[in-house]
């Protein structure tokens, strides 16, 4: 997925009379999911118009197997960031 969204930075710069490279492209996708990242869990939530709300949420400790011995495993509580996606962008 990322090698399209990057893709499709350098053809709407071709268009624009701008070429972005890839490492350009690469770079700047790299920085935008960052501070998505940085605003989401300094403030809990970041909002993009048109495209959706990333929200911080806490997701409960659980027990789990290790696929190779099947034993228990104990997996701790952590932060993940959800996505719920606008009306428009869900098509």
């Amino acid at each position: 997925m990322k090698s399209e969204i990057t893709a499709e930075m350098r053809r709407r710069t071709e268009v624009s009379g701008t070429e972005m490279t890839a490492l350009e492209a690469d770079r700047t996708f790299d920085l935008v999911v960052g501070a998505i990242k940085t605003v989401v869990h300094r403030d809990g939530t970041a909002r993009l118009p048109g495209l959706g709300t990333f929200t911080k949420k806490f997701q409960l400790g659980r027990q789990a197997r290790n696929p190779r011995t099947g034993e228990p495993v104990s997996v701790p509580g952590r932060d993940v960031i959800k996505f719920k996606a606008t009306k428009p962008a869900q098509g």
